[in-house]
């Protein structure tokens, strides 16, 4: 099957858990060969397991890697370069809400590090791979508290990261608004090449974010959770954007689960786009990555 023309290789980051391990199964149940991206080896092992035996697809494999760590994403990067000669879908799913500031491996607020240079660092890296492919697809994991984020230019700037005044929600909407902002500046730049990247707001997973909240926060998320959908539900969304006929050659685009939507007015400023690309690209050249848009 895996020299079908219909057949597809796919990756997902945050394969191990939530909505990003129900994105890896439903690709698994389609035929795809599906490699999860996740930091915990006994997570991930289990992860693989399960997939297999719930998809009936064998072709499940699991990519260790801390995603917050730009070396790291560079020798996951470097393995799947050796292992794939191309690469049909590319999910970046991986995140986290932090309670606590946290710095990186690199010195960046962690949030900024996982939610969003991952995203930048693991796209560019693979992106040889995504060109192999005839026709391939980014889908970016984005959220809906995009709509409250404001990229604070000067503090990003310092490594490492500032503490004063740290706010979770904020630096996770940050991160999130960032996510929008690099999937228009990266379209733009994908246009007429055979690839593709979008972005979405899934819907809320019950479940998320579970494992990094504390106090009232994490009592929030309890009393939100019966009111959140399964996270097999939730992840319809990312698997309609990575395989659905219809969106072919879609570009550049913010859905709303299913549905295209409109994201916030910042996020559509084209000088803040390019501004926050011109960062990014500075931040994970930290670690030498030598992404083909460089």
């Amino acid at each position: 099957m895996s020299g079908s023309p219909s057949h597809k290789f796919c990756l997902v980051t945050g394969g191990s858990f939530g909505i990003g391990r129900e994105t890896a199964q439903a690709l698994a149940q389609h035929g795809h060969t599906v490699y999860i991206v996740a930091r915990d080896a006994r997570r991930t092992a289990d992860a693989v397991e399960s997939i297999r035996k719930h998809s009936g697809n064998a072709d499940v494999h699991g990519a260790l890697a801390d995603l917050s760590s730009l070396a790291s994403i560079l020798d996951l990067s470097r393995r799947m370069r050796r292992q794939l000669r191309k690469l049909d879908i590319l999910v970046n799913s991986a995140g986290s809400l932090f309670a606590e500031h946290q710095l990186s491996a690199d010195g960046f607020d962690k949030s900024w590090a996982l939610n969003h240079l991952a995203y930048v660092a693991l796209t560019l890296e693979l992106l040889p791979l995504l060109q192999a492919a005839s026709s391939a697809r980014i889908v970016n994991m984005a959220s809906d508290l995009h709509l409250r984020g404001r990229i604070d230019f000067d503090a990003l700037r310092q490594v490492p990261a500032p503490r004063a005044a740290f706010s979770a929600v904020d630096s996770y909407a940050q991160s999130k608004l960032a996510n929008v902002l690099f999937t228009y500046a990266l379209a733009r730049r994908l246009q007429g090449s055979g690839v593709t990247v979008n972005c979405l707001h899934p819907g809320d997973a019950a479940g998320r974010s579970r494992r990094t909240t504390r106090g009232m926060m994490k009592l929030v998320n309890r009393v939100l959770q019966p009111f959140r959908q399964p996270a097999a539900l939730v992840a319809q969304a990312p698997v309609h954007l990575a395989l659905s006929p219809e969106l072919e050659g879609v570009n550049g685009m913010y859905f709303v689960g299913l549905q295209p939507g409109v994201s916030s007015l910042a996020s559509r400023d084209v000088e803040l786009q390019e501004r926050l690309w011109t960062l990014s690209l500075e931040q994970v050249a930290r670690a030498s990555l030598a992404g083909s848009l460089l």
